[in-house]
């Protein structure tokens, strides 16, 4: 497998940042800010690398090597030399369940050799935790499933998923990689520091917080 990240800005366009790959078989792109819209990552896709399978989504704060950085795109392109790749996607209404969003994507990828599933969706309709474990409901046990949800900046107002040509909120899009030489590993690294008083959470709902010490959380 072999790997090279691009990066956009309004100010220089595109940029390699590598060794520059000849063939990719994947693109997972992020993007934020007013001039990284989706036409300008489609448009760079169809001349760069027309043959690959593209993906991405909205984000806050791109990381491109050990660098993020903000009003940009980062794309890797990924290609490889065994493995190969399976995407599966879906469009829902507002309101639509989680746990029927990941049972739809998962159902579509097919099980033998499947050793990663890569997920990235809309962030402001959609339950992570529900669309997990509609995922892992389908899977065969033991596949790794990894991804995000797509981010609005400070804005909170829509995030977009980007699926090849198809880029648009209420979505969201799985990738299956596959392959007996394919080895996956992951690895994730958080952490909080205590501020302020210590509040007792006394009503919520998923993910949802209604009350604080018996008060209105909003209040």
């Amino acid at each position: 497998m072999r790997t090279t990240q691009y990066i956009y800005s309004p100010e220089t366009g595109w940029k390699c940042r590598g060794q520059a790959l000849d063939r990719a078989d994947l693109l997972i792109a992020f993007g934020s800010g007013v001039d990284c819209s989706g036409e300008v990552l489609v448009d760079w896709w169809q001349t760069s690398f027309p043959n690959a399978q593209l993906i991405g989504c909205s984000t806050s704060g791109e990381i491109c090597d050990t660098q993020v950085s903000q009003n940009s795109i980062v794309a890797t392109a990924i290609a490889f030399d065994h493995s190969h790749i399976t995407l599966s996607s879906t469009r829902f209404e507002e309101g639509a369940n989680s746990f029927d969003i990941g049972t739809t994507l998962a159902s579509k990828l097919p099980s033998e050799d499947l050793k990663l599933c890569f997920i990235l969706s809309d962030g402001l309709q959609v339950n992570g935790t529900q669309l997990v474990n509609g995922v892992a409901s389908c899977l065969p046990q033991g596949t790794i499933i990894t991804g995000g949800l797509a981010g609005d900046g400070k804005r909170f107002e829509q995030t977009q998923v980007c699926v090849n040509h198809d880029f648009g909120p209420r979505r969201a899009v799985a990738v299956g990689f596959y392959g007996k030489q394919l080895q996956v590993g992951c690895g994730s690294m958080g952490g909080w520091s205590p501020f302020g008083p210590k509040r007792l959470i006394t009503r919520s709902e998923e993910n949802v917080l209604f009350e604080l010490d018996s008060r209105s959380a909003l209040a």
